[in-house]
Formats: structure tokens, C-alpha cells, sequence
């Protein structure tokens, strides 16, 4: 049993298709790998770091051919383990999916402040008195 780690944001369908015509496809196999990560779920609640989902082994070696799970993995979203971790552990080694993840408000006032600056407006972080 392997298990994926994933930081998407979104569950993956990878999909390994079989040639019918010289047109069509069919779907040949395909895997859910569960996604979410970084994503509030409830009001209140944080968010996970990552998921996780088990796979076989014959699973793993259809995945492995799919050029977009590898790049995944190359890009540093996925990892294959053969054994469970804690998943705030391999979440940090994990880069995080962060342009489709949920804002916060954090985020957002960076991006703000980034905007404003890259239009050569001064910001301040606090109030300044100017009587």
C-alpha cells in the first residue's frame, strides 16, 4: 500500500485513456486523488495541510505513467510514501498550492500592499497623525 500527499487545492482525476478511432478516446483506468488542501471547509474550522489517499501498487504504476502526476511531483504538490507520516511533517516539506487556494486575510493584505507599492504608492502600516 502507497499512500499520495497532496498540497492541490482541488481533487485530481489523473485518467489514462485508450486509443478507439483515430479520433476517440476512451478511458482506459483512472484515480481520484483527494485534493482540498489549504481550503476552509466550515467556518471556524482551519484547514488542512494536505490530504492524503492510498493507493496500490498496480495504481501507482498506471499513475506514474500520466505526464501531469509526475509533474506534480516534480513541481513539489505530490509525494508517494509507503508508509504513514504525520501530515503536518510532510505538509511542511510540501510546496502549497497557493494561487487557487483559499484568501485570507493575511494574503490579502499582502497582495494589497504589493499592488499598491508596484504602483509607487507609499504604504503604511499603521495610521500616521498629520495634525
Amino acid at each position: 500500500m502507497n499512500l499520495i500527499y497532496s498540497t492541490l487545492s482541488c481533487p485530481c482525476e489523473y485518467v489514462l485513456y485508450s486509443k478507439n478511432t483515430d479520433i476517440t478516446h476512451l478511458v482506459k483506468w483512472k484515480k481520484l486523488i483527494k485534493g482540498n488542501a489549504n481550503v476552509v471547509q466550515k467556518a471556524g474550522e482551519p484547514a488542512s495541510l494536505a490530504n492524503v489517499t492510498e493507493v496500490t501498487d498496480e495504481e501507482l504504476e498506471n499513475l506514474n505513467k500520466i505526464p501531469q502526476f509526475k509533474s506534480h511531483i516534480d513541481r513539489g504538490f505530490i509525494i508517494v510514501l509507503d508508509k504513514r507520516e504525520k501530515l503536518e511533517r510532510v505538509a511542511a516539506d510540501l510546496k502549497k498550492d497557493i494561487k487557487s487556494s483559499q484568501m485570507d486575510q493575511n494574503r490579502l493584505n499582502e497582495l494589497q500592499k504589493e499592488n499598491k507599492e508596484a504602483q509607487g504608492v507609499q504604504v503604511f502600516d499603521k495610521a500616521i497623525d498629520i495634525t
